[in-house]
C-alpha cells in the first residue's frame, strides 16, 4: 500500500487516488480475481477501476434526443445501470425524512423507460463525498460508504404486489478503524477481492471478504511541495 505524495487538495484527490490504488493493488499476484463489479462500463463512476472517464458503450449521437427525464428530488452525481437493466443512484437529496435533514445521502431506483424514480433510501449523513463515490458490484448491489462509518451493500427487488424496494443486504462496520469525526469518502474493490476505502482525512485502507479492516495507512498532506 502506497500514498500518493502529491496530494494537495483534502478530499477530491483522496477519493482520485484509492481508485487508482485500488485499480492496481493485486498486480503481479500469481492468481488475481475478477474485481466485484457489476456490468462493465455502467457500474463505476468514472468508467473504470482505472478512472479514465470513459466506456465502450456509445452516446446519443448527433442526433440523440432527450427519451425520458425525471425530477428524482436531489443531485445524483453517480448512476449505474444493473444487470436487470434498472438504473440505480447515488444522489444527495434535497431533504429527507429518516432523520430529517437536507443534502442527505440517497440511493434511488429509476424505471429503465420512463426514468420515474421507483424507490429510494436514505443513508446515514457522513461525509461530503460519502454518498458519491460507490460502484455496483455483480450482485447489482450499489457499494457506498454512509456517515456510520459503516460500508454498506444496497440491493433492489420487487416486493409484494410488484412495488420496488432498495434494502441494505449487507452492512460493514469499520468505524473503529478510522479516526473519530473522520467520514469516509470514497470506496473501490481491488484484484485481490479486498474493498478499499479512503477518508477525509487521508486515512486509506481495505476490507477483506470476511469484513474485516486491515492495513489502515495515514497518508501525510503535502506542504507546499509538488513532491510532497
Amino acid at each position: 500500500m502506497r500514498c500518493y505524495s502529491a496530494i494537495v487538495r483534502p478530499v477530491l484527490p483522496v477519493v482520485v487516488s484509492v481508485l487508482m490504488v485500488a485499480g492496481s493493488a493485486g498486480a503481479g499476484a500469481a492468481d488475481p480475481v475478477i474485481p466485484d463489479l457489476g456490468p462493465a462500463g455502467t457500474s463505476l463512476i468514472h468508467g473504470d477501476l482505472a478512472s479514465t472517464d470513459s466506456t465502450g458503450h456509445p452516446g446519443p449521437g448527433p442526433d440523440g434526443r432527450l427519451a425520458a427525464s425525471s425530477v428524482p428530488g436531489g443531485a445524483c452525481s453517480a448512476t449505474f445501470v444493473a444487470s436487470d437493466g434498472m438504473a440505480v443512484a447515488l444522489c444527495t437529496g434535497y431533504a429527507g425524512l429518516t432523520p430529517p435533514d437536507v443534502a442527505v445521502p440517497t440511493v434511488k431506483l429509476f424505471d429503465p423507460v420512463s426514468a420515474t424514480p421507483v424507490a429510494s433510501l436514505q443513508l446515514t449523513k457522513g461525509g461530503l463525498l460519502g454518498g458519491v463515490y460507490g460502484y455496483l458490484d455483480s450482485r447489482d448491489r450499489v457499494v457506498v460508504a454512509d456517515g456510520s462509518g459503516a460500508i454498506v451493500e444496497v440491493g433492489h427487488r420487487r416486493a409484494a404486489g410488484g412495488r420496488w424496494e432498495l434494502f441494505v443486504d449487507e452492512r460493514i462496520d469499520i468505524a473503529g478503524s478510522i479516526p473519530a469525526g473522520d467520514a469516509i469518502t470514497g470506496v473501490a474493490p481491488d484484484y485481490a477481492g479486498r474493498v478499499w476505502f479512503a477518508t477525509t482525512g487521508g486515512v486509506i485502507g481495505t476490507v477483506d471478504r470476511t469484513g474485516r479492516a486491515a492495513a489502515t495507512r495515514l497518508c501525510p498532506r503535502a506542504r507546499n511541495s509538488p513532491t510532497g
